[in-house]
């Protein structure tokens, strides 16, 4: 039966696609923005990211096979995520930055066993190409500016996310024989949108030997 808090908006605005696969599932979303002092924008946020989590839940259960979930999440998991987060205390009033959204995400990647993947590779020492590298290394994981002029003094967001199992990083997944990502890219050399590509790097077992 459905919930009665959810709201239909994220089925009839298509808001996520999901894609089954061989070997693994890929859920792309984008999560609808909040705005300002807009309560039904709120509502329509909490009832997107509920039924997220259980189609997260439906497709892992159904398929028995490890989940890529990617998109515009509409948010920016944490203070550093943001270009002022740690020094703007009003930032947090702001669409992609408020604490309900923040709590949000934080309970989506706990409830589906998900791994924050750009900030796990990041930790792991593993650069991408596609990065910039004549930028600020805290300015790497930005994917959208509200402005050009943004972008070009480094004032960024990191909204685009790249969720996954953690079965698909390598050492787990070479052992049981799945696909495995090897990183999370953030195309910094691609312009004219205010968002930038982000992308996964993935070996298929199936396909070809495994690169060193």
């Amino acid at each position: 039966h459905p919930d009665p808090a959810d709201d239909s908006r994220t089925d009839d605005e298509g808001r996520v696609i999901s894609a089954i696969f061989p070997r693994l599932i890929v859920i792309h979303t984008y999560s609808p923005s909040t705005g300002f002092d807009r309560p039904d924008r709120e509502k329509f946020r909490r009832s997107h990211d509920r039924k997220l989590r259980k189609l997260v839940a439906f497709l892992k259960d159904k398929y028995k096979r490890p989940v890529m979930l990617t998109g515009d999440l509409n948010v920016t998991p944490t203070l550093a995520d943001v270009w002022d987060g740690e020094t703007n205390p009003e930032r947090e009033t702001w669409p992609g930055c408020k604490p309900f959204e923040r709590e949000s995400f934080a309970y989506t990647v706990a409830s589906t066993k998900l791994i924050d993947g750009y900030e796990y590779f990041e930790t792991q020492g593993v650069s991408s190409p596609a990065t910039n590298k004549d930028r600020a290394a805290t300015a790497n994981k930005f994917t959208f500016w509200r402005t050009a002029r943004d972008r070009a003094q480094k004032k960024g967001w990191r909204l685009d996310i790249a969720l996954l199992d953690r079965e698909l990083l390598r050492d787990d997944a070479k052992r049981r024989g799945l696909p495995y990502v090897r990183r999370v890219d953030h195309y910094h050399r691609v312009y004219g949108s205010d968002h930038i590509p982000i992308g996964w790097v993935v070996w298929n077992a199936e396909l070809e030997a495994a690169p060193e």
